[in-house]
């Protein structure tokens, strides 16, 4: 289901069995892998745990560097009301859809993944939201692209953010700001790619995701959001 994203049809046609024997199954399997992996497979960012393993290009430049941020958006189906259908609705993507931010550590593997989020909501806004921040500590660096304009939270906590140099108002970048910005971008791929091979393994997140699987628990967690961690801890669990 997570690999091939194919539908309860398809499974019951081919296992011969309900489509409700499938769905029920799925949601099982679902629920109790989004309670046992993330403690094991989903680690919080650690700033001694990562200096260990730290590639030699972020060990000289952002030796203090335990999470990389960046969001992405999976397509949903559309509302009918008509009220969720504006917020989901993502002028980036000119879709409708569900948006998640993921920290990703300079070795490569996913260290947090936040719930989803409507289309309309900014990188910003996910991060407050998410609670990442109260895991960063003193000391610690944060790298991110220019739609997370956290520098006062980070700053706060006695961590740095860092961000590529914005140009502004004047017609270009000094030479040095220009190095800088180019160092983060070549580090910054890491998680673009991350990102893009997590997609292409597990092609249920690029969806669309069906209205029930929006829907949410008794404990507030739609089932998409299990679905995005359960895919994050796999990944993580698989050779590098």
């Amino acid at each position: 289901k997570l690999r091939l994203n194919l539908g309860n049809k398809d499974f019951a046609y081919r296992f011969d069995i309900h489509r409700t024997t499938v769905k029920r199954y799925i949601e099982k399997f679902i629920d109790v892998m989004y309670v046992r992996l993330p403690p094991a497979l989903l680690l919080l960012p650690d700033s001694k745990a990562s200096k260990l393993t730290m590639p030699l290009s972020f060990r000289k430049h952002y030796p203090n560097c335990i999470a990389i941020l960046d969001c992405f958006e999976i397509n949903c189906e559309m509302h009918s009301n008509i009220i969720d259908k504006a917020s989901c609705y993502s002028k980036y993507k000119s879709h409708h859809t569900a948006k998640y931010m993921v920290s990703m550590t300079p070795q490569g593997s996913i260290n947090f993944c936040s719930k989803g989020f409507v289309g309309r909501s900014t990188d910003v806004e996910i991060v407050r939201q998410s609670e990442f921040v109260k895991y960063v500590k003193e000391g610690d660096q944060v790298m991110e692209d220019h739609g997370f304009l956290i520098g006062e939270e980070i700053e706060a906590l006695g961590a740095t953010l860092v961000t590529p140099a914005f140009k502004g108002l004047r017609p270009q970048l000094e030479g040095s700001e220009t190095e800088f910005s180019r160092i983060i971008s070549n580090e910054r791929i890491h998680i673009e790619r991350g990102i893009g091979n997590l997609r292409k393994k597990y092609t249920i997140l690029r969806g669309p995701i069906k209205i029930p699987e929006m829907n949410i628990d008794f404990n507030r967690n739609a089932f998409i959001d299990k679905i995005v961690v359960v895919c994050c801890c796999l990944m993580n669990a698989m050779p590098s």
